[in-house]
């Protein structure tokens, strides 16, 4: 007899690319930016993604908060993993 398991879950796979896309266009992710923003500018990037729609990427890049290539390396895959940026450097 073919359970759950055989019928619907062997064969599953992750679409890296959605998953990748979800988490960055997460509110949440404002949460890894803690240590190096520090808790009340998150809170304020948090609000405004919260009331237009942006990405903490976008707000962060237009309240010059972060460079691009910060903001990659921050967010790039091996760093979401194992953060490199642990430290304190509150803007």
């Amino acid at each position: 007899m073919l359970g759950l398991k055989d019928k619907c879950i062997d064969g599953i796979t992750a679409n890296i690319e959605t998953c990748r896309k979800n988490v960055l266009n997460s509110i949440g992710i404002v949460t890894f930016l803690d240590p190096i923003l520090g808790h009340e500018k998150c809170d304020e990037i948090g609000k405004i993604c919260a009331q237009t729609g942006q990405t903490v990427m976008q707000v962060c890049l237009e309240k010059k908060l972060l460079n691009q290539a910060q903001l990659n390396d921050i967010f790039s895959n091996e760093n979401l993993l194992n953060p490199q940026y642990l430290g304190k450097c509150y803007l």
